[in-house]
């Protein structure tokens, strides 16, 4: 049986080594790439950010999409 994401529920996909991706229902949110740092992408480019760690470029992501009440 599979269950459908609430659509105030992030789900986080791994899509490489260094890539993650960020979506809020249905809806994609934004995009972690790693380099040098974790580097974080909207996908309407409203928001980006540098982090050191995984865990506070997804936290940044996951708070500016429950703000934003939707995905932009």
């Amino acid at each position: 049986m599979t269950t459908q994401p609430r659509d105030d529920q992030f789900h986080w996909t791994k899509q490489s080594s260094t890539r993650w991706r960020a979506e809020m229902g249905h809806d994609l949110v934004g995009i972690i790439n790693q380099g040098a740092q974790f580097d974080v992408t909207s996908t309407n480019g409203a928001l980006t950010g540098n982090h050191l760690s995984l865990d506070a470029a997804m936290a940044q992501v996951e708070a500016w999409g429950r703000w934003c009440g939707s995905a932009a």
